[in-house]
């Protein structure tokens, strides 16, 4: 959902490269794409609403009574034990997304639909994530493009700087369901 990313990307992701942004008061991270085999790097911010919308309530869900930090001694000799998960490293970006999706289906509601349940994949959670930015006044199509790794389709994507954490703030505000600043 905050990543914006393809199914399989998750697997890629590491601590290592997770920092505190003062300036922009988010915690940054890089961010792979699978398709284009590069990184980004991505903001992620508090949520001043919803707990169930901010990022560092999930990785603290995660990281504390889920035991996310928890690595195996295999895991730490395969030289893994800094990625976000490191259960997923091994698997192809398939199965992950595949995975994804399963755990999606067994969380709808009681009474959802069939065919919305048959209908949610990995890629619901990405088609979401641009759908609720780009319908916010504050969003653009860069600042859409910068979340989510597509291109704007002009001749500014060779200017922008996939480092600039900047030019995903806007998107991780609009995702904690933050008015953007």
């Amino acid at each position: 959902w905050h990543m914006c990313g393809r199914g399989g990307e998750p697997r890629f992701t590491s601590w290592n490269s997770a920092h505190v942004n003062y300036r922009c008061q988010c915690l940054g991270m890089d961010c792979p794409s699978i398709k284009t085999l590069t990184d980004c790097k991505l903001p992620f911010v508090l949520s001043r609403e919803f707990g169930l919308h901010c990022f560092m309530f999930q990785m603290f869900c995660f990281i504390g009574p889920g035991k996310g930090l928890r690595r195996s001694p295999s895991q730490v000799r395969a030289g893994i034990e800094h990625h976000v998960f490191p259960q997923l490293h091994s698997m192809k970006s398939e199965s992950v997304s595949r995975k994804i999706s399963t755990v999606l289906k067994a969380h709808v509601p009681v009474g959802t639909p069939k065919s919305v349940k048959d209908g949610l994949t990995s890629r619901s959670l990405r088609q979401a994530g641009i759908a609720k930015m780009s319908m916010n006044p504050a969003s653009t199509p860069h600042a859409v493009c910068a979340r989510s790794g597509h291109k704007v389709g002009n001749n500014s994507d060779k200017c922008l700087d996939p480092d600039n954490l900047k030019r995903g703030l806007v998107g991780a505000q609009i995702l904690a369901c933050n008015e953007p600043t």
